[in-house]
């Protein structure tokens, strides 16, 4: 009986240590999986655990540091700075739905040495004043917002290249919010400041008030200045930015609006005194409230690719100016054909005035050849203000957009040639002669027009004359 009272006991014993072992086990694994709620390596103060709304945070001040809030937890803080010293890097990451990061005074990413802030997977960012990337000079700032639920939020403005380099990625479903103006490359103590902003892969942009790519001193349109610095913006892959007006001002600064989905929204007016980029569908549009006008001055440069029959546009709700320069390229894969037509820029109100032409293009000449076909520009296309491209029809000898009896006159002039005639010559098909082909061509398309806006379809009497005239030329010669 011992002996069997000793086994139960021993078997007992067993199954309790089994049972505890399993139980810290379990706790391991519980402790290896659960994350680390507002975590910080090196130079963080004060702590971010124990901070309030009256305490200023700084990761990285004299030394790098870095701070990571994660769980759903939060940290609040007056204003906060990454990088605050020269020399000196604070990385900033807030991911996670529920994890937050509130500064109820300014967000300095990179004060005068090295900041990073990344928001993901859900995280949110605010700050009730201003934002700033690469603060002073020599200082770079760089944020990143990705994925779904991602925001960071300005109740100010936010600077993207202070006086230092910033860059700023919106992507992925991340979103920015601006309640003041969103300025890249602001330039505020050094006309050599860089900043970068980038909209890509779906991620959302809402400035209420204006968007800057440059420093912007003020009037309309903005005086001429000589900048040093660079500002770039990248609206890709169905990124979206609304503003409530856009200024690219003089000097290096680009805008860039490319791929299906891409849009560039301003209430109201646009300014381009640098260098605006439209491709592969990206659209930008232009306001009617005030001024809301589209001007594109003598310094600045519209830079259209071609990827398809429906793009680009670039519409304007008021009126339109233009000086500048023009710069037309087509997509790979893509050929043009004849008759095919091009909206540059509608003017969606019938009443707005377009004014000027760009640089070295009057109306109806060619912006370049592209395949063996000229693109020909009009300023009185679609409804009659506004700025198309088109190519010619077959038969439009004289490429004004229109087949009439003027090309008539010049196939009649031409005819007969065996070799060596051009469109001009009357040759329609662009087979090098002038033959009754092509008499046929003109008298198939004879009262059609392009991109010049809407002709009035011949009287059938006047139609029946010049026909009359060309057979009877054929059979004399």
């Amino acid at each position: 009986m011992k002996k069997l009272m000793d086994r139960r006991d021993s078997m007992n014993t067993h199954r309790t240590l089994l049972s505890l072992s399993t139980a810290v086990l379990i706790g391991l694994a519980f402790c290896q999986i659960a994350p680390a709620v507002i975590s910080t390596t090196g130079n963080v103060e004060p702590d971010p655990a124990t901070t309030t709304s009256a305490d200023d945070l700084y990761v990285g001040k004299i030394a790098d540091g870095s701070m990571t809030i994660n769980g759903a937890s939060g940290v609040i803080n007056h204003s906060g700075f990454l990088g605050h010293d020269p020399g000196v890097t604070g990385t900033a990451t807030v991911t996670g739905a529920g994890s937050t990061w509130s500064n109820s005074g300014p967000l300095i990413i990179g004060e005068r040495g090295t900041g990073i802030l990344n928001i993901e997977n859900g995280g949110t960012v605010s700050n009730i004043h201003r934002g700033s990337l690469g603060y002073d000079p020599g200082s770079t700032g760089t944020a990143t917002v990705t994925g779904t639920g991602s925001t960071w939020t300005n109740s100010g403005g936010l600077s993207v290249g202070e006086s230092g380099t910033g860059t700023l990625n919106i992507q992925n479903g991340g979103a920015l919010t601006v309640a003041g103006d969103l300025i890249v490359h602001r330039s505020s103590r050094s006309d050599t400041s860089n900043g970068t902003l980038n909209i890509q892969n779906g991620g959302v942009v809402t400035v209420a008030g204006g968007l800057t790519v440059g420093q912007y001193l003020g009037g309309w349109p903005p005086p001429p200045r000589i900048d040093l610095g660079t500002g770039t913006l990248n609206i890709q892959n169905g990124g979206s930015l609304s503003s409530m007006h856009g200024i690219i001002d003089w000097g290096n600064n680009t805008v860039t609006v490319t791929g299906i989905g891409s849009t560039w929204t301003n209430s109201e007016n646009l300014f381009v005194g640098g260098t605006l980029n439209i491709e592969n569908g990206g659209a930008v549009t232009v306001g009617a409230g005030e001024p809301g006008d589209f001007y594109i001055s003598n310094r600045g440069e519209l830079n259209i690719l071609l990827a398809s029959l429906s793009d680009p546009l670039l519409d304007v709700a008021s009126d339109a100016t233009i000086e500048g320069a023009l710069n037309i390229a087509l997509a790979g894969g893509f050929a043009l054909n004849p008759g095919d037509l091009f909206t540059l820029i509608d003017l969606t109100n019938i009443a707005s005035t377009l004014t000027g032409t760009f640089i070295g293009l009057a109306e109806g000449d060619s912006v370049g050849n592209f395949g063996g076909l000229d693109l020909f520009i009009s300023y009185i296309g679609g409804d009659g203000n506004d700025v198309t491209l088109f190519t010619a029809l077959s038969g439009d000898f004289d490429a004004d957009g229109d087949i009439d009896g003027v090309d008539f006159g010049l196939w009649q002039s031409g005819y007969p040639t065996a070799s060596g005639a051009s469109l001009a010559d009357g040759d329609a098909d662009g087979d090098g002669d002038v033959d009754g082909t092509d008499f046929g061509i003109w008298q198939a398309n004879y009262g059609t027009s392009a991109g010049a806006g809407a002709m009035a379809i011949p009287e059938p009497a006047t139609l029946g004359v010049l026909i009359m005239g060309g057979l009877a030329l054929l059979r004399r010669r």
